[in-house]
Formats: structure tokens, C-alpha cells, sequence
């Protein structure tokens, strides 16, 4: 029995201005005094909990757990500044004095409190809540001493958590403002290849997901540990082809559960190439296919992560097939459960797909009509996540998980068809940085002498909603405006013949079927809404009507 001893918490709370529920022990144990950090003991289920609990990859590293609390709003500290106590027994605490909660109740929005375990309920019962006002709930402890409860019951007995816990919304984000983003998260300390590192393992997570939910049809034991799969698809793809559906599923999943991942010469290649490694240490039967030997890329940090992935798979026994033949794609796709489309990432703008990666989005494809599920990668190869514009060929994924913001091009109203559900992959705490570039972006223009500019900001942008734009000067912007009230005067004398005219038009174009096709034809990127029969043009100035509610799941 460890004699007791005096403690003082040796570490600072976890907390910004924006969280709004506190999670709080009661005294660090012997081994998170050790380790500098809250639930640190291996056998410690509190990070396993809190991954399961917002579907996300397990926090690995001290820098991750603190992004993913504060992400989720979530502020995490102790009941006691020191006690007396007997190694990590809670039952033993004597001589207790508590923390100040007001550092953190007087600088964030809190409104619920949680405690994990019966001691921490108590001690906040009586120190904490008669200065706080907000009464506790009390959580299990996630202690392997609690090793009556599973996993799978402490992910349940945490669900109040998640559902007071207020996640921020994902922003939505141009193209080049990802790219400042990224810069600006590098600045902040994190370089870009701990962020490749994270988008990796958002991939790997996902597909870790698909094979889990394969196995569980098929009856066979999950190697990882379980998490959701819920929304597994948002619509169905109206363009596919007939699919071997549950059936090709269960005949993969028999197959050894097979993940192929597809890797471009580029840093979307690199996250494919951390993923297939992550995949490879969890057991799962990994091949890569790639376009160039890790050595030969370019692009950093994509290299580097590929020669860390290859050394790890060469480990496994796991199989990297350069430039394979059209036989050997064929084959290999066609035995895969999963695909991971890590091909061609955002910087993909439109035009073409070059060799070989034309071929390689082909034959995808087609094993995914076969029965495969594909995982894009930021952004389905051939998509331009900047206007949603699909080039032939491209990739129609069931799932894409896209990085650190969501993209005009996938929401687009038919982003659907070709990137299946959408998750945004929160390899950063970004609210912070997003304020900082929005207050950048509206900062008054200077002048050459430093003065502001009368011509005004450079463009106004709000936290969240950073969209790209550019800035004009004030005789451009007075005749725009003119124009906008000489469209909307417009409008209102012919709105009465107007609508009358574009049924008619729609009715017309569907009476011709060959004009359609016709049209289809001479334009490369066919604007879905002429495919649509709903009678809304995205692309107008018309305001949307409400969309159409399903009455049946579609994939039932």
C-alpha cells in the first residue's frame, strides 16, 4: 500500500473564452503527475471515451487532446489544488483544498459542469457549488479501477456530456483561404506536416469505420475499437451504375477486408500514404498504389510521410504497386472493401485528369460499382473544390472527409453525386485564427503614409464564413450596386410574366430530349441542374425554394 503523501496539482486547466461546460476529476493520479496531463495512465479509458463520444480518432498527443476539447467548447480541470493522499485512491483524500473555479468561471461562458467519479462530485458539492451556483452531474470514472463498467457503457453514460457540449459550426472556406488557414495554424506552432499527420489518421478512422461495419455483417470480430457509423450515406448517387450493394459488401469483407489506397504525386498523396500506414500498424490488409516511388515525389511534406509509410508497410508485409499495368489496377481494386481516393486534393482546379490517374479513377469506379466503398480524401479526384465542377473522370465516393473546413465545391446542390456524405476532418482548433484572419481581412486599407485608405477595408468577411473576395474600388462597387437595383426594379415590373416563361422554357427543353443531350454534349462540364427536374437553376438569381424532403430512405 503506497504511503500517503502531500500533492499540490502540478498543471494548468484546460479552458478559452469560448467553453462553455467544465469537466472536472478530482486530483490528477501518480501516473498523469508523471506524464504533465490529465487521464494519462494508459488504461485510462477518458480519451477513448471522449473520441467515441464525437466520432473522431483517438487524441494521441497532449497538443491533440487540447485541440479536440477546446474545439468542442469543453474546459477540463480538478476539484482540489492539494490533499493528502494514498497513490491514486480518492477514498483516502484528506486535507483537501479546492482549486478557484472562477479563473475559469469569470473567463468563459460555462452553463454545465460534469465530474467523473464519486469523489469529484462530491468535493465540487461542497467547495465548488456554492460559489458556482450550477449544480454537478456526476459521470462515471473512466479509472481501470471502474472496470466494471465496458467502453461501450461509458460512451453511453457520457452522451449528456456530448449533447450539453456545443461544437462550433464547421466554416465554410474558399480554396485560398485554406491555404492562409494552413499558414497561419504553421505560424501558430503546429508545422504542416503534423497536420498531414492528423488528416491521415481522419482517413484511416473512417475507413477503420467501413471495415467494422463490414465485419460486424458478416459476424466476424472488430481488431479496433468500436465506433459509430451512423449517416452512412446522404443520397444516392443518380448517376451510378447498378451496384453489387450488400452482397459485393459481405463477399469483401470476406475477402480479408482489403483497403486500397490510391496516392497522387502530391500532398493529398501524402495523406493517403499516413493513412495506409496507420491502417498497416492496426492490423488491416493494406496495398498502395502510386505513381512514383516515395524517393522520386517532390512535394513536402507528402515525401516524407511516404518514405515513414513505406519502411511501416514493407514492416507489414503490406504491397506498394508503382505505375501498376491495367491488368494488376483491375485486380487489385476489384478486391478491395475499401478504396481511399487520395489522388488529387484541392489544389485540382478543373481542365483534365492526366495519366495515369485517369485510368486509375476508371477503374475505381468500377470496383465501386462492384461493391467497393470509396473514401475521398479532402476532395473526390476530378472535383474542383472550388466551384464543384466534376471533369470525366471522376471519383463518385460514398464518403469524403475534408480538411479543417468545408469547401464551396462540396456544397454545392449536386456535390452529393460525386462525394457521397461529407465529414469534416478537425485536424486544428482553428476559431481563434479564422477571428484573426476575419478582423485582418476588414482592417482598414493603409495608405503610403500609413494612414488609413478612404477606399476602406479590403474586403469585409465574417468569423466562420470566410469567403474569398476581392476588394474593388468605390466606382466599381457604386456601378454594381446600380446594376443590382436596375435588376431588381426589372424584376419586379416582369415578374409576373417571368415565371410563366422559364416553365415554359423547362417544359420545352423536356419535350426535346435531343436538344438536351445536344447541349450535354458540347459542354465538358454539364451543369447538373439541366440533369434536375425540380425546375430550380442553382446558377440563377432566383431565391431557392425549399428542396423537396425525401418520403423514403433512399437506401432502404
Amino acid at each position: 500500500m503506497p504511503a500517503a503523501q502531500d500533492v499540490t496539482h502540478p498543471f494548468e486547466p484546460v479552458f478559452d473564452e469560448r467553453s462553455q461546460v467544465l469537466v472536472l476529476g478530482t486530483m490528477p493520479s501518480p501516473r498523469s503527475r508523471e506524464e504533465g496531463f490529465y487521464y494519462a495512465h494508459p488504461r485510462n479509458r477518458f480519451w477513448r471515451v471522449i473520441a467515441q463520444l464525437f466520432d473522431e480518432p483517438l487524441a494521441r498527443t497532449n497538443e491533440e487532446r487540447i485541440d479536440q476539447l477546446l474545439r468542442h467548447h469543453i474546459a477540463l480541470w480538478d476539484v482540489l489544488a492539494s490533499c493528502r493522499i494514498e497513490g491514486a485512491k480518492d477514498a483516502s483524500i484528506r486535507d483537501a483544498v479546492p482549486n478557484d473555479l472562477a479563473r475559469i468561471m469569470d473567463a468563459a461562458p460555462v452553463t454545465a459542469v460534469f465530474c467523473t467519479g464519486t469523489a469529484a462530485a462530491q468535493a465540487y458539492r461542497r467547495f465548488s457549488e456554492p460559489k458556482t451556483g450550477i449544480a454537478c452531474m456526476q459521470l462515471p470514472s473512466t479509472s481501470p479501477a471502474n472496470a466494471a463498467m465496458g467502453l461501450d457503457v461509458l460512451v453511453d453514460a457520457y452522451q449528456p456530456l456530448a449533447a450539453a457540449a456545443a461544437a462550433s459550426e464547421a466554416p465554410l472556406l474558399d480554396v485560398p483561404d485554406v491555404v492562409r488557414l494552413e499558414q497561419a495554424i504553421a505560424e501558430a506552432g503546429t508545422p504542416l506536416s503534423t497536420l498531414m499527420d492528423r488528416a491521415g489518421t481522419w482517413i484511416a478512422h473512417r475507413a477503420i469505420a467501413r471495415i467494422e461495419a463490414l465485419r460486424g455483417d458478416t459476424g466476424k470480430p472488430t481488431e479496433t475499437n468500436k465506433t459509430s457509423e451512423t449517416n452512412d450515406r446522404s443520397c444516392p448517387h443518380p448517376s451510378d451504375e447498378p451496384r453489387a450493394g450488400h452482397d459485393g459488401a459481405r463477399r469483401r469483407a470476406c475477402d480479408a477486408s482489403q483497403v486500397v489506397v490510391l496516392c497522387g504525386n502530391g500532398n493529398n498523396g501524402g495523406d493517403g500514404w499516413v493513412a495506409a500506414r496507420i491502417l498497416a500498424d492496426a492490423g488491416l490488409p493494406v496495398s498502395v498504389i502510386c505513381a512514383k516511388e516515395p524517393h522520386d515525389l517532390r512535394a513536402q511534406p507528402a515525401r516524407n510521410a511516404a518514405i515513414e509509410a513505406l519502411t511501416a508497410l514493407e514492416e507489414h508485409g503490406a504491397r506498394v504497386l508503382v505505375s501498376p499495368d491495367p491488368a494488376a489496377l483491375e485486380s487489385k481494386l476489384q478486391s478491395a472493401a475499401v478504396i481511399i481516393d487520395a489522388i488529387l486534393g484541392t489544389g485540382f482546379s478543373g481542365g483534365s485528369v492526366a495519366a495515369p490517374f485517369d485510368a486509375w479513377i476508371e477503374a475505381a469506379v468500377r470496383a465501386r460499382n462492384a461493391g467497393a466503398f470509396i473514401i475521398a480524401a479532402d476532395v473526390p479526384s476530378g472535383l474542383s473544390a472550388q466551384t464543384g465542377r466534376a471533369v470525366r473522370p471522376c471519383i463518385k465516393a460514398d464518403e469524403t472527409v475534408t480538411m479543417l473546413a468545408m469547401k464551396p465545391g462540396l456544397s454545392t446542390p449536386f456535390a452529393f453525386a460525386w462525394a457521397g456524405t461529407v465529414r469534416i476532418g478537425a485536424i486544428a482548433y482553428v476559431e481563434p485564427l479564422l477571428e484573426r484572419m476575419a478582423c485582418e481581412d476588414n482592417a482598414p486599407a493603409t495608405g503610403k503614409d500609413g494612414k488609413p485608405d478612404p477606399a476602406g477595408s479590403r474586403g469585409k468577411k465574417t468569423p466562420g464564413k470566410l469567403l474569398h473576395a476581392k476588394a474593388g474600388d468605390e466606382d466599381r462597387a457604386g456601378a454594381a450596386d446600380d446594376q443590382a437595383d436596375r435588376a431588381k426594379e426589372s424584376r419586379r415590373r416582369d415578374i409576373g410574366a417571368e415565371e410563366p416563361r422559364r416553365s415554359r422554357t423547362r417544359t420545352e427543353q423536356t419535350a426535346n430530349p435531343s436538344a438536351v443531350c445536344s447541349a450535354l454534349r458540347q459542354d465538358p462540364f454539364a451543369r447538373a441542374e439541366q440533369e434536375d427536374d425540380d425546375g430550380y437553376d442553382p446558377y440563377s438569381d432566383r431565391p431557392p425554394m425549399p428542396e423537396p424532403v425525401f418520403q423514403r430512405d433512399p437506401w432502404a
